[in-house]
């Protein structure tokens, strides 16, 4: 029997900064590792998402995600982003947590790059949610039906707190 819980001690160790997802056996990271095109509208994604984490082990996520403008217009980036969070996919009920966003640079030309940045606070969510999805404005609340094509990610990066 002792050689059995020390077997699994070193387990419980590796383990111990994950949690399990509620509707899978998939063990859940504590912070987002990347940014996946989402929100499929005609087989054209929408929005922008992390992948699933663990809600509960932070205070704040600090979120910064570079896009870059391939559409032929200039874009004037003065609405707030839209952020919400959600639970395992885009179908289930949505969230909207306390944030606060900025734009870098805000007038955007064809072909240049901009970015995101901001917080969110993570307590302010749902707890059973796992995902964070962002949706940049332009003017008059607005954005692109295919992100993917007009204003595709070129890097991101997540501060966990």
């Amino acid at each position: 029997m002792i050689k059995k819980v020390l077997l699994s001690l070193p387990a419980l160790i590796i383990f111990s900064n994950s949690v399990m997802a509620s509707d899978s056996n998939q063990l859940l990271q504590a912070c987002p590792t990347q940014i996946v095109y989402s929100y499929s509208l005609a087989d054209r994604y929408t929005a922008y998402s992390t992948d699933q984490f663990d809600f509960s082990s932070i205070d704040t996520l600090v979120l910064s995600v570079t896009y870059r403008n391939d559409s032929p217009n200039t874009l004037e980036l003065d609405s707030q982003p839209q952020v919400w969070t959600h639970q395992d996919n885009d179908q289930n009920e949505l969230h909207w947590p306390s944030s606060n966003f900025t734009y870098e640079p805000p007038i955007v030309n064809p072909g240049q790059e901009f970015t995101v940045k901001g917080v969110v606070n993570m307590n302010t969510v749902v707890i059973n949610d796992n995902i964070v999805t962002i949706r940049p404005q332009v003017h008059g609340g607005m954005w692109f039906g295919d992100v993917e094509t007009y204003a595709p990610v070129v890097g991101y990066e997540f501060i966990c707190l």
